[in-house]
This record gives structure tokens, sequence and C-alpha cells, in this order.
């Protein structure tokens, strides 16, 4: 929606805003440019708090442009998200095979991962137990010796 309407550079801070006023002393007037970009930040504003929930909208109430609103909003989720990654690494840490089988306990795996993926954060091999990466490479080996053999039991066809 932003970059559509040309308008992140308001959000992002990109766009130095013009002086409130020209000239000096007794001479200063309001800025024409800066009136107009202060309208359009408004605009920017309200098409930002317009798409955000109750609770989103008390962290923006009292900023006092898109970019302040975009900067506390950051500040205040970055944290969240922070905890979130922490608790998902620890949880696919402790995850151990125990008593389940090969499926279910790759499976508990590859969902925490998948979750991490959709925050834009991936597993790390240091975080996987040995015993995962032995079921890891024992899986990969015998997916592998399962298609070498697919490929020695079909027949040779002989040429007449």
């Amino acid at each position: 929606m932003l970059t559509a309407n040309n308008v992140l550079d308001y959000v992002s801070n990109t766009l130095p805003y013009p002086p409130a006023t020209i000239g000096t002393g007794d001479t200063a007037v309001e800025s024409l440019a800066f009136l107009a970009w202060k309208h359009e930040d408004n605009y920017v504003f309200l098409a930002l708090f317009g798409t955000c929930g109750p609770e989103v909208q008390i962290v923006m109430f009292s900023t006092t442009s898109s970019a302040d609103a975009m900067s506390r909003l950051t500040k205040v989720y970055a944290n969240q998200s922070r905890t979130r990654i922490v608790s998902l690494k620890e949880r696919i840490s402790s995850i151990t095979k125990g008593g389940s089988n090969v499926c279910d306990y790759l499976c508990s795996i590859h969902f925490v991962a998948d979750e991490l993926a959709r925050i834009g954060h991936f597993l790390d091999d240091l975080l996987m137990e040995a015993e995962y990466q032995t079921i890891a490479t024992t899986t990969i080996e015998q997916l592998w010796l399962r298609e070498l053999l697919k490929e020695l039991a079909h027949p040779i066809i002989k040429a007449p």
C-alpha cells in the first residue's frame, strides 16, 4: 500500500520535511511546502491508523507523524518478535525423540521450523541435537539407498 501510493518515504523517514516557517522574527510565515508535507503525512498516518486494531492504535495515538508512529510500533513489537524467536528456538532445542517414532519426531521439529520461517528466521545447525543430526543423516542415506536399489532393480533390456 505504501509503495503503491508512493508514500513509503513518509513512514521510513527518508523524505526530509521542509522547515515549518520561512523567514525570521517578525517576517516569519508558515511554509507552504511544510503544510503540504504535513497534510500528506497526516493522510499516511490515518491510512496506517485505520489498518490497525485498537490495541495497536493506542501505541500510535500520541505520535506526531507517520514516521514517528512506525518507529514506535517497531520498538514495541520488535521486542515481542525477538521473544517469540527465542521461545521457538528453545522449544526446538528441547525436542527429543524419546519414545516417539521418527516421523512424529521429525514432524514436531518441522512444525517449529515452519513457525520460525514464517517470521523470517531459520534453524541453525547448532540448535539441532546430535540425535536429530544422526536421524536426518541416516534418513537421507536410506532414501538415497532406496533410490539406488530401485534403479538396480529395473531389468536391463538387452538389445536383440
